[in-house]
This record gives C-alpha cells, structure tokens and sequence, in this order.
C-alpha cells in the first residue's frame, strides 16, 4: 500500500488519472442514490397523502356523529385539536358563510376537503411540511454520506486491485520499453510476483522475443546501412572519375576536332590549288593540243606562200628578159599553183580543226530535245560512218528494239554514238579481215543505256585512263586529232550521263549511261 501512494503521490499524470476514476465513481453512486432518493421521496409523500386522506375521513365522520361545532369556540377548539396533530399544518372548517382557520395554509403543500353534516360544513386538511421534509431530509443526508463513504472505500480497494495486478505490472512494462529506447544492452524483462502462466508473463515472453528479433534486425540494418554506404561511396567515387574522365575526352575531343578543322581547311586549300593546277596542266595540254595541231598547216601555208612569192619575183624577173622563153614562164606559174593549192588544202585542215574544237566544248546553241525511233538513229549514223570508211569491209550489228523512242536531246546523242563508231573504224578495223561492229540498246528504269563494242586489239589499261582526255590518240601519224572520244565525254555529261569503257569480249567496248525518257512502239520512221 505505501508503495502504491508513493507512486501516487509521484506522478502527476498517474494522479489525475486515478482522481478522474475516482470522481467517476462518486459522481456516479451519488446520481444513483439522488435517483434512490427521489424514488423514496415520492413513496413517502403518496403514504403521507394517504394517511393524511384517512384522518380526514376519520375526523370528518366523528365531527358528523358529535355536537363540538354549535358554536365558534368549540369550532376553534376543534381546529386546536386538530392542528396539534403531527401529520396536520393547517385546518378551517367552513360553516355556512363563516370560515374559520387554524394555521398558516400554504397553497403548494397537500390539501384534503371532507364535507361534514351532509355537506352543511366542510373540512380542509394541509399535511405539515416539518412532517413530510423533515425525516426525508436526515435520510437522504444519511444516504449520501454512507454512499460516498462506500464509494470512496470501494474505490480506493479497486485502485489499489487494479494497480497490484495490472498498473504496476504496465509500468514496470513502460520503463523497459523506456530503457530498450536509450540502452542497447537490457536484460529479459520478467514479471517476478505474478503467476508463469499469467497474461503479463505471456506478454513479457512476447516482448522478449520481438527484442531479439528487433536487436538481430537492428544489427543486419546497421550492417546494410554501413554496406550502402560503402556502396554510395564507391558510386560517387565512380561518377568522379566518370566526370573526370568524360572531361578529358571532351578535352581531347576539342582538340581533336581543332586539329581536324585545321586538317580540313589545309586539305581543303591543297585541293584548291590541286585543281587550279589540274585546271592550269589540262590549259596547258589544251593550249599545246591546239598550238601542236594548227602549226603544222600554218607552217605548210607559210612555207608555200614563202615559195610561192619567190616564184612571182622569178616571174617579175624573167619578163622584161628577151631571153625568157614561155617554158619559163609556166614553170614558174605551175609552182605558184601548186603552192596556192597546198596553201588552200592546209588552211581548209585548219579551219577543220576549228571546227573541231568547237565540237569538243559541246557547246550546243539549238535546242534539238525531241523523242525519235533509236534503232533508227543508228542505222543513219552506221550508213554515213560506212561511206566514210568505204575500203573497210565491216559486219554491223543492231541489237535495239525497233520500237524503241528515246527523247533527249538527238544532235547530242547522234554525236556521241557516230565518234564511237568513228573510233571503231579508225582504230579497231583495217582492211583484208574481219571486222564487226556491235551497237546494243537497252533501258533500266529512267535509264537509256547503249553499247558500241567492236572486236578489235582493245585499250591496254595504261590507256584507259588516258582515251577521254582532249587531243590524246595513239595514231597523229595517220592524221587522228584524239578529239573524237573527248567530245563524245563531253557530250554525254552535257545529257547528265556517263561514258565509260569496259573491256569487251573481244575488243573495245564503250558504254553510254543517260537519263532520258523513253516509250516503245510499233511504228518505225524510215527515211528514204
């Protein structure tokens, strides 16, 4: 018991708590007792009211039976008798029109009228409050004070139950919850005075077990919490040299790139003065192509203008001679004739040679892009290369559908297709052996591809690289200019195509690649 107000007495929160119960208990057996008391209270009064009733039947009837109300004195004697009773307050008799009265009525006690004489007197009866409030009030001051006194004794028993078997035991319980919060190191926790099988002891085993489960949690969480943050540690210490590492490449990519800037505009300049001077050395070839192919019929003219003015001043000398015979005269004639003819024949090559230039730039001032029968292109173009090289006995061959129209532009493509012809005669045919001549056509999508292939020695491969460049031939012996390939080059990029040579069979082979539109149809144009 000292123990239990010690800790009474030491915890204010523990105190408010059991005056609380306390005061609920109280409050509550005094509303219980308050309804007691007020039940018994009504009880009385009824039983008063009923005693009350039957004095004033009794009185009543013995006033009837008697003689005391002749006269006023005995009336109030009567009212003196009757007042002095202790269940009576007040009383009045009412004879007649005269009232009389014995005590102080008070209108909220109890009344009770009994007629007397058969209704010639009347008697009124009021309970005496002294008689109804009095004993009720000892009582219930005697009750309430037991109650309380009960209460306050139970109370204090059950408090005292209920902190020996459950409020001590949940302290103990809350303090060791309080030192498994601040110490890592706490004993069991057992209930000492209660029984092994008791609640409290289930719970202590319960408690028990969620500590070790919670210490051994406790302690793989510490061990995680240290390995993430060896982990965390390790990824940082990685995303460093991962920064660092990706800003010594974009170091290295700056200056990389800077060097390949620098690379390209030295690339870029050397290619500029590589093609100027690629420009400057096809000038230059060009200029010795030219100055190479007219001098030799402007030295001719030259030379034969040189001998044919010197046979004029012969001439001039010869004639005031009388010496000179007419023999004279026409050898000197038939000299400059002769020199005239060889200055017309070179000066006729020159302007062919012009002509020729022109050709090679391609340069075509009438727009001739319509669509025509190919098959027959060729035809005209084989007849009219034929008749050129009428000593070659030449076998050609048209492998064009006859219904094929091509349109681009003709004069262009007439062009290209007669210097391969041309080329093929020149270099490929010769008389006394059998010569042929293959021209091919066929289309490829929004393609026109042709091919001259002849069955000739071919082009060796130092050649290849060398037949499409301007005045380059292998026979300037035989009067060739090496103008025929370059212009058909020329002439195939002006149509947006290629010209390229490829090894036949046999011989040469020249292939003609154009974008070109194109149909197929039954009729065939001829020209008569």
């Amino acid at each position: 018991m000292w123990i239990f107000l010690k800790q009474f007495n030491g915890s204010k929160k523990d105190k408010r708590i059991w005056l609380g119960i306390m005061l609920a208990c109280l409050l509550s057996v005094l509303i219980i007792s308050g309804l007691q008391l007020a039940f018994f209270y009504h009880e009385h009064k009824q039983h008063q009211q009923q005693q009350l009733t039957q004095l004033s039947q009794q009185l009543a009837k013995q006033l009837s039976q008697s003689n005391q109300l002749q006269t006023s004195a005995q009336i109030e004697h009567t009212l003196a008798i009757i007042t002095a009773m202790p269940q009576v307050g007040a009383a009045s008799i009412k004879l007649g029109e005269h009232d009389y009265q014995a005590g102080a009525i008070n209108a909220r006690l109890f009344q009770v009228n009994q007629a007397i004489n058969a209704g010639k007197a009347e008697l009124m009866l009021q309970s005496s409050s002294h008689v109804n409030q009095q004993p009720f009030i000892h009582l219930a001051l005697s009750t309430l004070i037991l109650s309380s006194l009960q209460t306050l004794l139970v109370g204090m028993m059950a408090l005292f139950l209920l902190w020996h078997f459950v409020s001590r035991h949940l302290r103990q319980l809350s303090q060791y919850c309080d030192q498994l919060m601040n110490d890592d190191k706490v004993p069991a926790l057992v209930f000492a005075d209660v029984s092994r099988h008791s609640d409290f002891n289930k719970v202590a085993a319960a408690i028990n077990k969620i500590q070790q489960y919670l210490r051994h949690s406790y302690g793989q969480l510490l061990q995680s919490k240290q390995t993430l943050e060896e982990v965390f540690n390790e990824r940082n210490q990685l995303l460093q040299n991962e920064l660092a590492y990706k800003e010594e490449l974009r170091k290295q990519i700056k200056e990389q790139t800077k060097e390949v800037e620098q690379s390209l505009l030295l690339l870029s300049h050397t290619q500029r003065i590589m093609v100027e001077q690629e420009k400057m050395a096809a000038l230059s070839g060009l200029v010795t192509g030219v100055a190479h192919e007219i001098n030799t019929p402007i030295g001719v003219c030259l030379t034969a203008a040189s001998s044919q003015q010197e046979s004029l001043q012969q001439i001039e000398t010869l004639l005031p001679l009388p010496s000179t015979s007419m023999d004279d005269i026409t050898d000197r004639l038939q000299e400059c004739d002769l020199a005239s003819r060889l200055i017309i024949n070179n000066v006729t090559k020159a302007g062919e040679l012009i002509q020729r230039f022109k050709t090679v730039a391609a340069q075509q001032c009438i727009e001739s892009r319509y669509s025509k029968n190919l098959w027959q292109v060729v035809e005209e173009i084989e007849q009219a290369v034929n008749s050129k090289f009428a000593d070659f006995d030449v076998k050609v061959t048209l492998r064009i559908d006859a219904s094929l129209h091509v349109t681009t532009d003709q004069n262009l493509l007439s062009q290209i297709i007669s210097n391969l012809m041309t080329n093929s005669y020149c270099h490929a045919f010769s008389a006394g052996r059998d010569n042929q001549l293959i021209v091919s056509a066929q289309t490829e999508a929004s393609q026109v591809i042709v091919t001259v292939e002849d069955n000739g020695a071919g082009v060796s491969a130092i050649e290849q690289s060398k037949i499409f460049e301007p005045f380059y031939t292998t026979r300037r012996s035989a009067g060739n200019t090496g103008l025929g390939l370059s212009a058909a080059f020329n002439a195939a990029t002006q149509l947006q195509g290629q010209l390229s040579y490829s090894a036949g069979s046999i011989g040469a082979c020249f292939i003609l690649n154009i974008p070109a539109e194109y149909y197929y149809s039954g009729d065939i144009e001829f020209f008569d």
